[in-house]
């Protein structure tokens, strides 16, 4: 009897082994490797010392992956690092946001159907008045500075056909050197990220304050998240459903306006 006893007492206790793991497991959720690009990506992705520290899409993926019991662990990298990584790790999860004009991640992410925001494209100037760009042609015969890696059909076809110039850059504050000191005639990127990042060395080059909207060269777009192909099956319609809630209680407007309006 008390043989038995024993072996039943060892049976509840590996059972209530097993249910803890279980447990345990659960409440960490599933792992998902967070992609996040260093210094370009502001407020979209915001690094300090080499580790992610909150941004517009930060903040939403954090929302998402409470709502969905997934545990997400950044990995932060230059552009070339990034890509580098998806390629070698063709079996992890992993998500990180991406537009369907760029569709950089091709053919090892998913876009999500639901959209997150849209963005359009500003032209910074520092001389005032010289930076108005109401239309196409206002941008013809000028020297424009933009983001190295970052392609615009619109001001490449210019390009080609001799009647704009454009030099790429390495970092916004390399941007904003050349266009304060005149050896460009202004800066173009998407708004949200040309203002953030002016307002962050607004104390160094106080003159580049003239934004124009190029909306009507190049067309506003939308910012989508991209997923494995491991995690589409799986949290597509949970993640879609959620991104859809956030929307309609303006929760994303929100975390654009934290970042925008400081």
């Amino acid at each position: 009897m008390h043989a038995i006893k024993h072996v039943l007492h060892l049976i509840l206790f590996a059972s209530c082994v097993v249910l803890s793991i279980g447990r345990s497991v659960a409440a960490e959720g599933t792992v998902v490797n967070y992609l996040v690009v260093e210094e370009l990506s502001a407020p979209f992705q915001v690094v300090e010392n080499g580790a992610s520290k909150g941004g517009i899409i930060s903040e939403i993926v954090d929302d998402l992956a409470m709502h969905a019991n997934i545990t997400i662990n950044p990995i932060v990298g230059s552009t070339e690092r990034i890509y580098r990584w998806i390629a070698d790790h063709p079996n992890e999860h992993w998500i990180t946001y991406d537009a369907k004009v760029w569709n950089s991640l091709a053919p090892y992410g998913n876009f999500l159907d639901e959209p997150l925001f849209q963005v359009t494209h500003s032209f910074l100037g520092c001389i005032q008045g010289a930076s108005a760009i109401d239309t196409p042609r206002h941008i013809l015969g000028k020297n424009i500075t933009i983001l190295k890696g970052f392609t615009y059909p619109e001001l490449s076809k210019l390009e080609s056909a001799g009647e704009i110039v454009t030099t790429p850059v390495k970092s916004y504050r390399q941007g904003f050197e050349l266009i304060s000191n005149n050896r460009a005639d202004g800066f173009v990127e998407m708004d949200i990220r040309l203002k953030y990042n002016q307002t962050r060395f607004k104390d160094q080059y106080q003159n580049c304050v003239f934004f124009s909207d190029l909306s009507t060269l190049i067309a506003p777009y939308e910012i989508y998240l991209s997923v494995s192909h491991s995690l589409l099956d799986q949290y597509a319609a949970m993640l879609q459903n959620r991104i859809r809630e956030m929307k309609n209680e303006n929760g994303i407007n929100k975390i654009i306006m934290s970042y925008t309006k400081r």
